[in-house]
């Protein structure tokens, strides 16, 4: 009788205990799309983004596939650096 009542507890509790594994796909759309869009901009992914910014190097996952390290000390160059290094250089620019 007891384990009755555990599987019935179980049972009714699973929803809600796995409910937040589940990624509604409205979400998981806009996550994709977030992430081309990231690609196409800087050839990272957001969560390459992410883990750049905490661990303060250039990083990007897709670098396991080349056999190359994920992070990198070199930091990639900002676009607004390069615009501000070629107004130095030629202030016509």
């Amino acid at each position: 009788m007891a384990f009755r009542k555990v599987g019935a507890a179980l049972t009714l509790a699973a929803p809600l205990v796995l409910g937040g594994c589940v990624v509604p796909p409205a979400l998981t759309v806009a996550s994709y799309v977030a992430d081309g869009i990231s690609y196409l901009a800087s050839g990272k992914s957001l969560e390459d983004h992410a883990l750049s910014t905490v661990v303060d190097e250039d990083c990007a996952l897709h670098r396991v596939i080349t056999a190359e390290p994920i992070c990198s000390d070199d930091k990639a160059p900002d676009a607004t650096q390069d615009v501000a290094m070629n107004k130095a250089v030629d202030p016509t620019w």
